[in-house]
Formats: structure tokens, C-alpha cells, sequence
């Protein structure tokens, strides 16, 4: 579902389109990517570059969503492995603004 163009090691670029299903009821007439959305498009981030980060559940330790991010919006990622968890950030890739973080803990 979400599409990942390789930005260098451990980053990628991700634009938002208006055709994610997520857009559908979120909410009509004035579209927001809801927090589960940055939440899976983060995971399967991740799984891109590291296949199986580890199985069972999954902690969000922290989550930081400054800004509505709204179709048509390019975004940066960037990850790294901090021990057991990753941080993920996002960033509005026209102003180099930092947009999310996110701390998961995989297991």
C-alpha cells in the first residue's frame, strides 16, 4: 500500500496521494492520514529494511505527530535501530520540517 523511493542508507521518500484508502472517511472533504496510518507506513518502513525486525506484538514507547499530513504532501524517512526499538522520523520533505517521531519496540 505504501510505496518507498530509496533516499539513501536507511532513508526513503514517500508521497502522500490522495488515492490511500485511509482518505475515504478521514475525513471527508478536508483529508488527514490518521496516526495508524503513520504507525503501519513506519512498520513496513522498517520491514523494508529489515525483513523480520521481530515477531509478536509491537510498543509504540513514543509518538510524536506535530502536523496534519494531507494528500499530496512529499515526506522524508529516515530510521535508525536504537538497541532494542527504532526511531523513525518524518519529515515534509518541501521544508525540511520535521513532521513525526516515532519510538517502536518490535517483540
Amino acid at each position: 500500500m505504501f510505496h518507498f523511493t530509496p533516499a539513501g542508507p536507511s532513508q526513503a521518500l514517500f508521497e502522500v496521494t490522495d488515492t490511500l484508502p485511509f482518505f475515504e472517511g478521514h475525513f471527508p472533504g478536508s483529508p488527514v492520514l490518521p496516526a495508524i496510518a503513520v504507525i503501519e507506513a513506519s512498520c513496513d518502513f522498517i520491514q523494508s529494511l529489515e525483513p523480520k525486525p521481530s515477531s509478536g506484538r509491537l510498543t509504540i514507547e513514543n509518538a510524536k505527530l506535530s502536523r496534519p499530513i494531507t494528500p499530496g504532501m512529499k515526506i522524508r524517512l529516515e530510521a535508525r535501530r536504537l538497541e532494542t526499538r527504532w526511531e523513525v522520523r518524518w519529515w515534509e520533505a518541501a521544508t525540511d520540517t520535521e513532521i513525526v517521531l516515532l519510538r517502536i519496540r518490535f517483540g
